[in-house]
């Protein structure tokens, strides 16, 4: 059972980075372009009568036939590299109006890949054919090869064209923000039970000194924790009924060598090593376990948005209000358990929780939007929405924490019945947090 926790484990990782990748969906329709065509040339050659159907979708004599695949072939690398341009311009765009940690939405986009697997497919398949066709003295035409690399060209400009339109949604700043708050929610029904919230359990200080008789965990090497591997975490404290307390949560930094937790119990020591194997460390966080990260990219688009130097208050506003969907979306669940039982032992997680989740979405939006009047009504408006969904005393105590933030921190520069507005929703939403108390 260890084994297999393990395997799995070192596939996850492996399945996330091929999809989020430019490379294995191309390569696969590669592949298989390829296969076919050779596929193909080797049954007509084998059978030449068994294809005489397909003439009449092709062509028949072998000048015509190195036309259309010499044709569908030198278009189709025009094509490529016109599709190649159009994307790295897209790129380029979102990294400079919304943030570099929106390219792997592009990048990870099935349609994009797909894009591009089929025109290279097509390509590769025309020019397999065409190395096939020849003249005297046994004439080959291959018919079916033929009408085949038409059907391919056919449905290569039409994925063309869908990808161009896509493209052109995916980069509008609407879509984009929507899709990155679609992942983050995926993630977020993972971490978070549908149960009633709980008081929620403290959290492992990182700046707490290791108990005496404890050994300390340390990584190998520094880098973002990607993946955390419960199961196995839980694994180790069942068969050595140590306690493990975990004081990094995944999308934390870590550097090697220093401590991110502690083993507690018979053959502390021996478990403390071991447990390295249970963190996939990278330098790039990921959306995999890490919901937080989720919203710090929304955060940054925002963050971006109502800067001087892009000044686009509606992107900002449009921000606001995938975060509170977000938090609206866990404001009724449990948070993730933090003490989880192991047998004769015990493991202590640092986990994200609701209102680490405000403090995340709001305290730096809250600090730029000072300037910003839209942003920040906006902002009092959502803690409003949020307030109606819950009553956990952590929860409320965030939440109020953030409007006294917002309500303490108006402009001056305001006018009188922008900051008289701003005070009105400041003192209703204190109020219903005290008639929740």
């Amino acid at each position: 059972m260890a084994r297999m926790i393990r395997v799995g484990f070192a596939l996850q990782q492996v399945v996330h980075d091929l999809r989020v990748g430019m490379l294995l969906r191309p390569l696969v329709i590669l592949g298989g372009s390829g296969a076919l065509a050779l596929a193909v040339t080797h049954a007509e050659r084998a059978h030449p009568g068994a294809f005489a159907w397909a003439r009449p979708l092709g062509v028949v004599d072998v000048s015509s036939a190195q036309v259309v695949l010499g044709t569908i072939a030198g278009s189709m690398l025009t094509l490529l590299a016109l599709v190649y341009s159009v994307f790295l311009v897209a790129m380029t765009l979102v990294s400079m109006q919304f943030s570099p940690r929106g390219l792997s939405t592009l990048t990870r986009d099935p349609l994009t890949q797909t894009s591009f697997g089929m025109l290279a497919g097509t390509f590769l398949y025309a020019l397999l054919v065409l190395r096939a066709v020849h003249g005297d003295p046994d004439a080959y035409v291959a018919p079916l090869g033929v009408a085949l690399a038409i059907t391919l060209a056919v449905a290569s400009i039409t994925t063309l064209l869908t990808f161009l339109h896509h493209i052109s949604q995916e980069i509008q700043a609407n879509t984009l923000i929507a899709g990155l708050a679609d992942a983050t929610r995926e993630v977020l029904a993972e971490e978070f039970s549908e149960e009633p919230p709980l008081p929620t359990a403290p959290c492992p200080s990182p700046f707490a000194p290791v108990p005496d008789g404890a050994a300390a965990i340390t990584l190998a090497r520094s880098g973002y924790i990607q993946l955390l591997d419960v199961e196995g975490v839980l694994e180790r404290a069942r068969q050595a009924g140590v306690e493990i307390v975990l004081a990094r949560a995944v999308g934390e930094y870590v550097v090697e060598g220093v401590t991110v937790g502690y083993v507690r119990g018979p053959g502390a020591a021996a478990v403390a090593l071991a447990i390295r194997d249970d963190f996939d460390l990278g330098a790039v966080r990921t959306l995999q376990q890490d919901a937080e990260y989720g919203v710090r990219r929304i955060v940054d688009i925002g963050l971006k948005a109502i800067s001087p130097a892009v000044n686009d208050p509606s992107t900002g506003v449009t921000c606001v209000d995938n975060l509170t969907s977000l938090l609206a979306f866990v404001a009724t669940r449990r948070d993730p358990a933090r003490e989880l039982p192991a047998g004769e032992g015990k493991v202590v997680l640092a986990r994200t929780t609701f209102a680490r989740l405000v403090a995340l979405a709001f305290t730096q939006l809250r600090q730029y939007a000072q300037g910003d009047m839209a942003v920040s009504l906006r902002l009092m408006r959502a803690l409003h929405d949020l307030a109606s969904l819950t009553r956990e005393p952590s929860r409320t105590a965030a939440l109020r924490a953030e409007a006294e933030l917002l309500r303490a921190g108006i402009s001056g520069d305001f006018g009188e019945g922008d900051r008289a507005e701003l005070s009105r929703r400041a003192d209703a939403l204190l109020a219903a947090l005290d008639r929740t108390a």
